[in-house]
């Protein structure tokens, strides 16, 4: 068995195994403008998610669970999870050879959700935790923004949000902005919510950036 990585995850975790063979998790980075994106691992195929019937509610609070309160760290998150009735799943490695090395793609998968958690990688520099949910249900912008806004208050942006005759501007994306880990930096949080025929999703991020000068 041509073995590609053997690491720990965290103090006293399992130890797993990774090969270009093994599938990849169905995990979505985040830019610093929000925008979405899936990086491939050549010969891996992806281990596709299977619409569940999480609410908004929950989704929202495992996002805090999971990204919010533990820093960008892999370390943190995999004692949560370990401890999560709802949000548990196998962590995924997906290496890709560099010039610099194997950087690892990988993340955590349960049925109907993955999440990853990248750090000072080529692909993001910035610190960043994505959780991407797949739903039975199609949950718009429109029903996701009061959980988010009740849990976070109104995003930072929400003057651009509603058109002159107060109907939802549908062009723009809402985000919130926190403190960051130095008085330089602002961590935002990116809400979205995509559908394409049976398939729905959700996608809940958070970044960590240099603010602008």
């Amino acid at each position: 068995m041509n073995i590609s990585v053997i690491r720990t995850l965290a103090a006293g975790a399992a130890l797993f195994a990774a090969s270009p063979a093994l599938a990849a998790p169905d995990i979505m980075w985040v830019n610093p403008g929000g925008g979405l994106s899936g990086l491939a691992v050549e010969g891996a195929p992806v281990e596709a998610l299977k619409a569940g019937p999480r609410t908004p509610q929950q989704i929202v609070d495992g996002f805090d669970m999971l990204c919010m309160k533990t820093g960008f760290d892999k370390l943190k998150v995999n004692p949560v999870i370990a401890r999560s009735a709802d949000w548990g799943g196998a962590y995924m490695p997906s290496m890709m050879a560099m010039a610099s090395g194997e950087v690892d793609l990988g993340g955590w998968q349960g049925e109907d959700h993955s999440l990853g958690v990248a750090k000072d990688v080529f692909f993001s520099p910035n610190p960043q935790c994505v959780l991407t949910v797949s739903t039975a249900t199609h949950y718009p912008a429109v029903v996701m923004f009061p959980v988010l806004t009740a849990r976070y208050g109104n995003p930072a942006n929400y003057a651009e949000m509603f058109g002159p005759d107060g109907k939802p501007n549908d062009n723009t994306r809402p985000y919130w902005l926190f403190a960051g880990s130095t008085p330089t930096h602002e961590r935002v949080l990116f809400a979205r919510s995509l559908s394409r025929g049976s398939e729905h999703r959700i996608h809940l991020a958070l970044l960590e950036r240099k603010k602008a000068s």
